[in-house]
């Protein structure tokens, strides 16, 4: 076979030893489009990754039930896929959730602690986790999403990408807890422009406050917030004072076999 100009990578280059041996793929992104060749070794490997995402694709169509998924929000989350919510909460409960006693940036004290970190920054757990909040905020029309920094930057990283691969452009942003002394001294930092709708995302929820916070910065600068999701709700009060933002956690406190402290 002889290269031609229509061929973007000469015969030299291509990782298998013949042409036969190769495949061709081709990614379609939003205004772009990739070919490359790969070698058999690697085709397997893709093949095998494309039958992993098809499946909880087929999986996702098949769950419709909203029994399937206790203690979560409401709205916009019935087409969430039971499968791939199940595994984000067995990764959450072996990765990230602890006994002990524990200080909270709230201030309070707790007998246990839901460390999102060592579950965010897994690839099974951040792939899974962009796929649920994609399925459960893919009917608002969201233009942006972000939060108070830290937890909010890799869930906003994540469903921007996610959303990016369904051919939909969403800008993320993270909201600083204060301005820096230098450069912009912006506390949003980011593209967010006046008028977008915006999802606000925050990995464990307690009082609320950290949140609040964030939609302050975000109005501020004329983001229309439209809804506020997390992956864990503590049931401390948050969720109260978050109602009116169309709050929408992943996982309560009680998907984790922990009571919620008595109120009154």
């Amino acid at each position: 076979m002889n290269s031609s100009e229509s061929d973007p990578i000469p015969e030299s280059d291509w990782e298998g030893s013949d042409s036969r041996d190769c495949e061709i793929i081709i990614f379609d992104g939003p205004g772009d489009r990739t070919v490359r060749p790969v070698s058999p070794t690697r085709r397997k490997y893709l093949e095998a990754e494309r039958e992993k995402i098809a499946r909880y694709k087929r999986e996702q169509n098949e769950s419709t039930d909203p029994n399937n998924r206790p203690d979560a929000g409401t709205n916009g989350t019935q087409s969430t896929s039971a499968s791939a919510r199940a595994r984000l909460l067995e990764l959450f409960k072996a990765r990230a959730f602890s006994f002990g006693h524990f200080k909270l940036a709230s201030g309070k004290d707790s007998s246990y602690y839901v460390n999102s970190k060592k579950a965010i920054f897994n690839g099974e757990a951040v792939w899974l986790l962009a796929e649920v909040l994609h399925d459960m905020t893919q009917h608002l029309n969201i233009q942006a999403v972000g939060g108070l920094e830290v937890g909010a930057i890799p869930i906003a990283s994540a469903l921007a990408l996610r959303y990016f691969a369904s051919g939909k452009a969403v800008e993320g942003f993270f909201v600083r807890k204060q301005a820096k002394a230098h450069g912009s001294q912006e506390r949003v930092e980011g593209v967010l422009n006046r008028g977008d709708r915006v999802l606000i995302v925050e990995d464990v929820v307690t009082t609320g406050d950290s949140v609040l916070q964030a939609i302050q910065e975000v109005e501020k600068v004329g983001g229309n917030v439209v809804a506020v999701s997390c992956i864990v709700d503590r049931l401390e009060g948050g969720g109260a004072k978050l109602e009116k933002y169309n709050f929408q956690p992943i996982f309560t406190i009680r998907d984790f076999g922990v009571a919620p402290p008595a109120t009154g």
